[in-house]
């Protein structure tokens, strides 16, 4: 392994500078546009997929490539990261480590330096936000895939409804009444593969300013097979476009 392999070994590990603070990672994976400055580029807008964050940095992967020890100042809207999220983050940061990889792009590990209260704030918003959905690891659809959902089994289906990101543990979409968290829902997802139908339990159900809710639920279980359809669309769906429209989920 190499020096540069070790350290960002030890970062992602909560080693090394970090091994004294408490490192809790908390995954976004969503690309937004931001202000992003430093010496070499100046003041540049780019569209960064931020992979993760935590109190005390965050993982992103750009089109470029930024050295470790460049000093970086990044400024974003946290309105497109989340329903609710309101204001701008902005904070000077120490790149820690780099990885480019095959396709470009350069997966960057950055530290947050001397944080303004005002952004302080804002990015335990953005955290608290997050970590609910964590653990789902959820992946965005490039098209909506027909869901149906009902309380009960006496309950007739519910009309088709659109899930935009789904994985093996769960599945999200918008619906027109709130749910209760924790509660369990029958669920009908029409896959290309197959239909996976089993029960569902809800995570969060958040109300969006157009009067409908982001609802996002967790398999209560899935079979192998369910598994196998799921796993088959997202392989299926990887290698075409999303749109990106700044939905916030």
């Amino acid at each position: 392994m190499t020096d540069q392999e070790q350290k960002i070994d030890a970062v992602e590990n909560g080693e090394g500078e970090r091994r004294q603070e408490e490192r809790v990672k908390i995954s976004v994976k969503r690309t937004i546009l931001a202000t992003v400055k430093d010496e070499a580029y100046g003041e540049m807008t780019n569209h960064l997929y931020l992979v993760d964050v935590s109190p005390n940095g965050m993982r992103i992967n750009l089109d470029r490539v930024i050295e470790p020890e460049t000093r970086v100042s990044v400024t974003f809207s946290l309105t497109s990261l989340g329903f609710g999220l309101e204001g701008d983050f902005s904070s000077e940061c120490r790149v820690v480590w780099n990885k480019p990889t095959a396709g470009g792009t350069c997966i960057i590990g950055m530290e947050f330096q001397n944080l303004a209260e005002e952004s302080s704030q804002s990015l335990q918003r953005l955290i608290d936000h997050w970590a609910q959905k964590s653990g789902l690891d959820l992946e965005r659809l490039p098209n909506p895939v027909d869901t149906k959902i009902r309380h009960s089994a006496e309950e007739p289906w519910s009309r088709m409804l659109a899930v935009r990101a789904i994985s093996a543990h769960g599945f999200q979409f918008k619906y027109h009444e709130e749910l209760e968290t924790d509660q369990e829902l029958l669920t009908r997802i029409l896959l290309e593969g197959g239909t996976v139908e089993t029960t569902a339990e809800v995570r969060w159900c958040t109300p969006m300013p157009n009067g409908a809710y982001d609802v996002g639920c967790r398999f209560k279980e899935l079979s192998q097979g369910h598994q196998t359809y799921i796993s088959l669309h997202l392989k299926r769906c990887r290698h075409l476009p999303i749109k990106h429209h700044y939905e916030r989920s």
